[in-house]
């Protein structure tokens, strides 16, 4: 005996077309792309560091480096290294359009001179290149090799002067005339040295010449400090 079997089949509702399948599956995919885009974004996904060609530390010294700027936020500091690039990016291809016309590949000071020239965006270079090139001397000079506290004869203070436009610490040492960057982490610390060697000899100055009608200290030679004499 055969047995029959029925077969419910749920009404369908109206059926989609390929094309309109394939629309929706694409604008799905982009609408949670976007969503992801705003969660994480380009600072999120990828260190700023990473992004920025120039060091951000560097950046956010020589913005601290302005008395007006006392905070600098993460953000700034990125968006002002990615101008700067893009700054130099723009005047070195200018500068390698008159550099090609001279038959070179390598760019020279008289290139971004031209550049500088031709060009009213980079109108407030002009007159300062040269006195720029002072600086970056000046401050490198220190960095071209350590100096020693013992070498050191003096120093001093120097606002501005013919060789830096900007505060600067020149060093007198045995054999020759150093500038420093006094921002600079070493030279800091060559600062302290000093200034604690100043004062020491100040202390045993004031104790071996008093001043008025103070008895004068002398050092016995044979016990060293230990014995000191009255005169």
């Amino acid at each position: 005996m055969a047995e029959s079997v029925a077969v419910s089949v749920a009404p369908l509702g109206p059926t989609e077309s390929e094309p309109e399948r394939c629309e929706g599956e694409e604008e799905a995919r982009g609408n949670e792309a976007g969503e992801n885009n705003q969660q994480t974004g380009p600072v999120a996904g990828a260190p700023q560091n990473r992004l920025a060609k120039l060091p951000l530390s560097r950046i956010k010294a020589l913005m601290k480096a302005d008395p007006d700027v006392s905070l600098a936020s993460q953000e700034s500091v990125f968006i002002i290294a990615k101008a700067t690039e893009l700054f130099v990016e723009m005047i070195a291809k200018d500068a390698l359009v008159y550099a090609q016309q001279g038959k070179r590949k390598t760019l020279q000071r008289k290139d971004l001179d031209n550049a500088i020239e031709a060009i009213d965006e980079f109108a407030f270079l002009e007159g300062d290149g040269v006195q720029m090139q002072r600086d970056v001397q000046c401050c490198m000079q220190y960095s071209q090799g350590n100096v020693r506290t013992k070498d050191v004869l003096r120093f001093e203070v120097q606002t501005e002067g013919p060789d830096c436009s900007i505060q600067a610490i020149i060093l007198y040492t045995k054999k020759a005339v150093k500038c420093a960057d006094p921002r600079d982490r070493r030279v800091k610390r060559l600062l302290r040295k000093l200034l604690q060697r100043q004062r020491t000899k100040a202390h045993r100055t004031m104790w071996l010449h008093p001043h008025g009608n103070l008895p004068v200290m002398s050092e016995d030679k044979k016990d060293g400090w230990d014995a000191l004499h009255v005169e």
